[in-house]
């Protein structure tokens, strides 16, 4: 938005890094992870809107060039919750990978569900689909190994600072479940607004307030946000793009990127259902 008028949206600030980046982020640590892949195909099914189209075309564009065959892209309309023939595809086709991009819970809980009727000996990749609060809270434990990931995420279930254990502590007292989805980048933001109107000490210049925040950032509870010359918060450094598998029915920060590195002690665990 800012690139479009940079006087008229100089208070746009983007709090997470783009969709190309995050479906190359997803593909990065699917490379990543401790595990021998069966072959080297991949089936992506993604929603038909520019979010789904375009993590997908990212994860196509990054399996070709890695030497991998996508043996099945569809794009699917919201609202989707019959699998049987995508599905009946999908087991003769036998991938290494299924990345499911849909960011609404019926939809990615249906697929998951009808696919274990008769699972392939495949990763479960679901992106930002697994975001929704309603997709672990419904399956708990039975969605454990799917994997999935958050930009700007606060990892969990332990922090990686003390400052940042304390927000997520109190955060947990006040909810009684982990952070999800945009929850912790939306308090940050405003947070760094604040931060930005005591330094200025006025909070209608609003001109002031902006520059402030483009040129010094804001020290959260991980660390520095610093915003790029297009007012996007680019992931890395204190504020990765963090990867979770689902275990024991929480959401578990595995792996941060960029770059691609394993996330404190916690392990990957291969799926129950791969054989």
């Amino acid at each position: 938005v800012y690139k479009q008028d940079k006087k008229q949206y100089n208070n746009i600030f983007q709090l997470t890094d783009t969709g190309i980046n995050q479906g190359q982020s997803m593909f990065n640590v699917l490379m990543a992870l401790p595990y021998e892949y069966p072959n080297k195909k991949a089936v992506i099914i993604t929603a038909d809107d520019a979010w789904g189209t375009e993590v997908g075309d990212t994860l196509k564009k990054n399996f070709k060039e890695k030497g991998w065959k996508v043996a099945m892209h569809e794009l699917v309309p919201y609202g989707t919750n019959q699998w049987g023939p995508l599905l009946t595809k999908i087991r003769k086709i036998k991938p290494a990978i299924i990345h499911v991009e849909i960011v609404s819970a019926q939809e990615v809980i249906t697929f998951f569900r009808q696919f274990m009727k008769k699972p392939t000996n495949s990763i479960l990749s679901y992106g930002y689909s697994l975001v929704p609060r309603e997709v672990v809270e419904t399956m708990g434990k039975e969605a454990d190994g799917l994997l999935g990931e958050v930009p700007t995420a606060m990892p969990t279930p332990k922090a990686p600072t003390p400052e940042a254990q304390a927000w997520l502590d109190k955060f947990n007292g006040i909810w009684k479940h982990l952070p999800q989805a945009g929850s912790w980048a939306a308090y940050s933001g405003v947070k760094a607004w604040a931060t930005a109107v005591e330094a200025v000490g006025d909070e209608k210049k609003h001109e002031e307030v902006s520059n402030y925040i483009a040129t010094k950032g804001y020290k959260g509870e991980t660390g520095w946000w610093k915003w790029d010359e297009d007012h996007v918060m680019r992931a890395g450094g204190d504020v990765p793009i963090a990867h979770y598998q689902v275990q024991n029915g929480e959401m578990i920060a595995i792996f941060t990127d960029p770059p691609a590195k394993p996330y404190k002690d916690y392990k990957f665990q291969v799926p129950r259902w791969i054989k």
